[in-house]
């Protein structure tokens, strides 16, 4: 049993770094500047194909984390839970906002001679209500999921039993696209970070469904449940709403679902080194978006220079970005974990 769970979760983190490379992907979206006469449908369908892939990423972490939190979930086990999580979730997400923003008003002070033009305030109204982006925007995910691990007793009575869980699951998907409809729903838009939370709400739920139930489970009746939460969900939320949104569907139907299916219909594998994958793919995550921001833009132009067709500097600057990222990443954990382990522990959740 112990080989099995340990195979689960290294199926898990492996999984995982692919997702994070995703999401590097998409965030690497180059600055086109230079006026393409090929700005044409290519460099558009790369742009969609890439936003669709960081939708499927996404809700992979959400799942998954929803998945984690409730295998073996009790009410006695809550303290123990929440108390990981700050360790695991709120720690690393504090450190490395006061990280970041230290780099911002220090860069921002060089550039303009001093005055470093860096809004310390809003940027701590941002990390602590997420009322904008924070100083590092990607880990808004991870401040989120933290507080969703708060609402896990409720969750877990909403869930615990088989089938009433599988009603709220197909209900919470159709009320998320129907409030997306919404009058009201247009001041929660204003807030990009909140729709996010929103739009990601049914996988983590899917994903605390199967970990709650995740003994009883089969293949078949993984399969039938796919089934019928795609079906039924697309039935209803046109029922419900009136009209198929593309965008909707592939969120909140097939991506929510598509975690669970990978992790079970796919083989489980045994790594190596865990940790430290487990690890740098943390350090990935954190670091990539800031790196972008202050660096992205004059990249996108160097590579600009090279080529006539904006497909090929799209794809040129994302994947290059994505291998400097991670070749960085690892240089860094390999530094701190050397000469500062117990700083790696700390900035990467003490997981694992």
């Amino acid at each position: 049993m112990q080989t099995n769970h340990r195979k689960r979760f290294d199926q898990i983190t492996l999984i995982g770094f692919v997702m994070i490379c995703l999401i590097v992907l998409y965030h690497a979206a180059p600055v086109l500047a230079l006026g393409y006469d090929t700005v044409n449908r290519r460099h558009y369908f790369i742009n969609t194909v890439f936003s669709f892939l960081a939708i499927a990423a996404m809700s992979w972490f959400f799942s998954m984390t929803g998945f984690l939190l409730f295998r073996g979930f009790s009410l006695r086990r809550y303290a123990g839970k929440i108390g990981s999580r700050i360790r695991s979730l709120l720690i690393p997400y504090i450190l490395w906002q006061a990280i970041v923003a230290i780099v911002y008003i220090a860069v921002y002070a060089v550039k303009y001679h001093g005055d470093s033009r860096y809004d310390v305030l809003s940027a701590l109204k941002n990390t602590f209500l997420l009322t904008d982006h924070p100083p590092d925007s990607a880990l808004w995910y991870v401040y989120a999921v933290f507080f969703l691990a708060l609402l896990s007793p409720l969750v877990c009575l909403l869930l615990k039993n088989r089938w009433i869980g599988v009603c709220v699951l197909l209900i919470s998907g159709i009320t998320v696209a129907y409030i997306r409809l919404a009058d009201f729903y247009r001041a929660v838009e204003a807030y990009p970070l909140y729709d996010g939370i929103v739009g990601y709400l049914p996988a983590y739920l899917i994903g605390s469904y199967f970990g709650l139930h995740d003994p009883e489970l089969t293949k078949p009746r993984l399969l039938v449940f796919t089934g019928v939460h795609l079906i039924a969900g697309a039935v209803l939320c046109f029922a419900v709403t009136g009209f198929y949104s593309t965008m909707d569907l592939f969120q909140i139907g097939f991506c929510a679902i598509l975690p669970i299916l990978l992790i079970y219909l796919f083989a489980k594998v045994k790594l190596p080194k865990r940790r430290g994958i487990f690890r740098c793919s943390f350090l990935i995550y954190a670091m990539h978006q800031p790196v972008f921001l202050l660096y992205g833009e004059p990249f996108s132009l160097a590579v600009e220079r090279r080529f006539r067709s904006a497909a090929a500097v799209n794809l040129t600057v994302r994947f290059t970005a994505l291998i400097v990222i991670v070749c960085a990443a690892v240089l860094l954990h390999a530094l701190l974990n050397r000469f500062a382990p117990r700083v790696l522990k700390v900035l990467t959740g003490g997981r694992c």
